[in-house]
């Protein structure tokens, strides 16, 4: 988004890491690994990060697809068992784009809080314990990365585009020291009020609108509405 590949890539070179994208490792031995393109890397030591897969019982109870993630009505509710749910990284999110590598999406913790806030709102709505409208999460996104003696502040508003071609309500990248210090204060913050039992406490979802412009859930639209809406049975 924006510039944000930009920085990120400009940091890691200044550290002298070189990147290869979108290359399909074909064999790995003892030192070293070959990738589709014929490239050879060599290494004394090496991390490899397999394809992430959902939960086993997942996979085992054919609730989700053939990777284990639960596929999601835009309540967060299963199309064919309108009364489960999912959140975070139990769901699947389609990538628009198809790359050379298949890739996921992310689902970072404030994207996860979202789903879970709109999915609890709409349980209570299916169980007539709350006398309104179905949300859904926004998938508004603000991440912190630190690199050290600097940082890189992500803002995505929302993560996830609905159509190829739409352009994000907020998309930009900045850069600076005060990034670290802001993810160490913010770090210390989480811990804190998850002692204190607090989720997303008002201040925080203020804070969030009023500096930069982003939200956790909004009304579920119409023209998302399935025909026919789903009763939750306990």
């Amino acid at each position: 988004m924006t510039n944000s590949a930009k920085l990120t890539l400009d940091l890691i070179e200044k550290r002298g890491i070189k990147t290869i994208t979108n290359a399909a490792i074909t064999a790995i031995e003892p030192n070293q690994i070959w990738l589709q393109d014929g490239q050879r890397i060599p290494f004394g030591y090496s991390m490899i990060l397999p394809p992430f897969r959902g939960a086993a019982f997942v996979r085992a109870s054919r609730l989700g697809n053939e990777k284990g993630f639960l596929p999601l009505l835009p309540t967060l509710q299963h199309p064919d068992y309108p009364e489960i749910y999912g959140v975070g990284i139990s769901i699947h999110l389609q990538p628009l784009e198809v790359t050379p590598v298949p890739i996921g999406l992310p689902k970072t913790g404030q994207m996860t809080e979202e789903m879970a806030i709109a999915a609890s709102h709409n349980i209570a709505v299916a169980l007539g314990e709350l006398a309104a409208e179905p949300v859904v999460p926004t998938l508004d996104a603000l991440c912190f990365a630190d690199f050290g003696d600097t940082g890189i502040a992500y803002i995505a508003a929302p993560v996830i585009l609905e159509t190829l071609g739409q352009n994000r309500r907020l998309a930009y990248a900045v850069q600076g020291l005060w990034v670290s210090w802001v993810k160490a204060a913010f770090e210390r913050y989480f811990l804190l009020k998850m002692r204190w039992g607090l989720s997303v406490p008002w201040f925080e979802r203020w804070g969030l609108r009023l500096l930069f412009g982003l939200s956790l859930v909004r009304p579920l639209q119409p023209t998302m509405l399935p025909e026919q809406q789903p009763t939750l049975k306990v």
